[in-house]
């Protein structure tokens, strides 16, 4: 598989990831990007976050667990940012960084924003199969793929993590691959449901073929409270293993960063989740 790294996008990765971590582009066609808009960071908000958008050629940047810690499982990161930008290091690149130190090659995908929903979610049916079609170059098993999504990426993981149907026509042999999870970790899932509406958006189809799943949020988060408990509803009703949180405070959007209660939380259930399902018996 053809991997490369674009210098132009340089000074981003020297900020959230490391510099040589290699990049995939999703679309084959799309890899010539010289009449491509580059992605930009959008102005700093005195956070701490890198919020990229503007991201017309998506990709998947990856992170290799290091040697000595490689089980064979991978998983696909899914920034979250309202489908407007993505907070490309507070819910991408750490990470990524906490998946290496458990073993697991991360990759984190940049797909399409602002404002383009229906093919960001072509981003990560594509970005699953990619990684499966290219499994032996980062040393990983096909069957160990799975998805964490944050905010709008929980809910683009989601999608991926139902029944969906193929949203493009096949580009090439990897688009003959399965693109369902089989594993998924959604933290504080946007979009889907709320107070008033204890359905799943329609974009969301589980079936007995949905993978094992991961929910955390905080019942003061009025963008993932209900919506997780709306996941994890229509999983239990399908019978499949569901480990859902939700502590009292904690807001929305918090990554892993150590000055939000509700971020230290969530790591160490995970990675107890992770070791539970999927960490075990590696083949």
């Amino acid at each position: 598989m053809k991997y490369v790294i674009s210098l132009s996008f340089l000074f981003i990765y020297l900020f959230v990831t490391p510099q040589e971590s290699p990049t995939l582009f999703l679309w084959p066609d799309r890899e010539d990007t010289s009449t491509e808009s580059e992605p930009s960071i959008l102005p700093d908000r005195g956070d701490g976050v890198i919020r990229l958008t503007n991201v017309t050629n998506p990709s998947l940047t990856v992170f290799e667990a290091p040697e000595n810690k490689k089980n064979g499982v991978a998983v696909i990161v899914s920034p979250g940012g309202g489908f407007k930008h993505l907070c490309i290091n507070k819910e991408g690149s750490e990470i990524a960084e906490w998946l290496n130190e458990l073993g697991v090659t991360a990759f984190l995908l940049e797909y399409r924003v602002p404002d383009k929903r229906d093919l960001a979610a072509r981003d990560i049916q594509r970005a699953m199969r990619l990684v499966r079609s290219t499994a032996n170059e980062w040393g990983i098993n096909p069957d160990k793929l799975g998805v964490i999504g944050f905010s709008a990426g929980g809910n683009l993981s989601a999608q991926v993590s139902g029944i969906p149907k193929n949203l493009y026509e096949p580009t090439d042999a990897a688009d003959t691959i399965s693109c369902i999870p089989n594993f998924a970790m959604l933290i504080y899932p946007g979009g889907m449901g709320n107070a008033n509406s204890r359905a799943l958006p329609e974009n969301v189809s589980f079936g007995a073929g949905s993978p094992p799943m991961f929910i955390y949020a905080t019942a003061d988060d009025g963008i993932a409270n209900y919506g997780s408990l709306n996941v994890a509803e229509a999983l239990l009703e399908l019978k499949i293993p569901v480990e859902l949180h939700m502590i009292p405070e904690g807001g929305h959007g918090y990554g892993m960063r150590a000055n939000y209660s509700a971020a230290r939380v969530w790591p160490e259930l995970a990675e107890k989740w992770l070791y539970k399902y999927i960490l075990t018996n590696q083949n």
